[in-house]
């Protein structure tokens, strides 16, 4: 059977270190660390996280910069950062995203925990790394608690802090860069990482996602995500990942294999062995979004199409017909009145 290595995407750290110029590319070599080619390189670009965490500490020490972190943080985007970033493009509030994110984790790595506490004045969005020490890991949490500080702050303001943060690893020598960005409740040597703030910011909007449409996709990924027990069935996370991208550029063979750290011909030839092909599942992961969200949602057959990666309602139409034998809009009508 296939086992799937622990390993986290890195794209958008390979994207940083090459756009510092020539001594990084360096760096890379030397760990024997290919250079992806293109946007489509970095974005299927993945590394195993014991890799990843002594990748990030040899360019803190190669800069002699212990807020390295920091400086990589205010420049990432959390829907770079796996399937569990991807999904907030989904999230129609802050609320949601941070209930996805905690969820969605655990596809992003086992060794990565994210764990979201609603109060009702206050509220903490927690994460780490577990099987490593805290200070080795201070540079991957220092980069993931101030992007998702400026996540926040693209939907509340620029100049939203959050009330506390807490981190794990060690008082560093310079805390001002800390308070700089955070505000001035900043606590180091704490038994979490996490950002505390006010329950109210959590009913922000995020997204303009039609809601019913919203809760259909997150229906159909949240059971596929409840199918894969185990770590070896391929042909389930296969069908989970194009969920989770369908209707974006992600969502193709090449760059699938790649996030689930296969080559594309062994994922077609597994896939093989069990009567289908990735073809064929990306048609019936459509075919079985696009029912639900006809049937379940007063969503326009024009937004189901566009979320479904159709550039013209025309073409949708024709491919539903082609596979259900029913147009689209003769399928809601017969489903409100079975």
């Amino acid at each position: 059977m296939i086992r799937f290595s622990d390993s986290l995407y890195v794209g958008w750290l390979l994207r940083w270190l090459e756009e510092q110029g020539p001594s990084f590319r360096e760096l890379l070599n030397e760990m024997e660390i290919p250079i992806p080619q293109g946007n489509r390189g970095y974005r299927a670009c993945v590394m195993p996280v014991a890799k990843y965490l002594k990748l990030i500490n040899c360019l803190a020490e190669m800069l002699n910069d212990e807020h390295i972190g920091l400086r990589v943080g205010m420049d990432m985007d959390l829907r770079d950062y796996g399937y569990a970033g991807e999904l907030l493009h989904y999230c129609s509030s802050l609320r949601e995203c941070c209930i996805g994110f905690e969820k969605y984790c655990k596809t992003m790595s086992p060794q990565m925990r994210a764990r979201f506490n609603e109060g009702k004045r206050t509220s903490f969005l927690e994460y780490e790394i577990m099987g490593f020490d805290s200070d080795y890991c201070r540079h991957d949490t220092d980069l993931s608690l101030v992007a998702t500080l400026r996540f926040f702050q693209t939907y509340i303001g620029d100049g939203w802090q959050p009330g506390l943060v807490q981190l794990k690893h060690s008082h560093p020598l310079d805390p001002e860069r800390y308070s700089a960005i955070y505000g001035e409740n900043v606590c180091f040597n704490q038994p979490r990482n996490a950002i505390h703030f006010q329950t109210e910011v959590l009913d922000t909007t995020v997204s303009d996602t039609d809601p019913y449409l919203l809760a259909v996709l997150q229906k159909h990924i949240n059971e596929l995500l409840d199918q894969i027990t185990a770590r070896d069935q391929l042909v389930k996370r296969v069908r989970y990942s194009i969920a989770c991208t369908i209707g974006t550029d992600n969502c193709t063979a090449r760059e699938i294999s790649q996030r689930l750290c296969i080559s594309q011909r062994t994922m077609n030839r597994t896939l093989r062995c069990f009567g289908t092909s990735f073809r064929a599942m990306k048609a019936a992961v459509m075919e079985e979004i696009a029912k639900a969200a006809l049937a379940e949602s007063s969503t326009s057959v024009t937004a189901i199409a566009l979320q479904l990666g159709y550039s013209e309602v025309a073409a949708f139409n024709h491919a539903f017909k082609k596979q259900t034998g029913l147009s689209p809009s003769v399928y809601r009508a017969l489903s409100a009145h079975p």
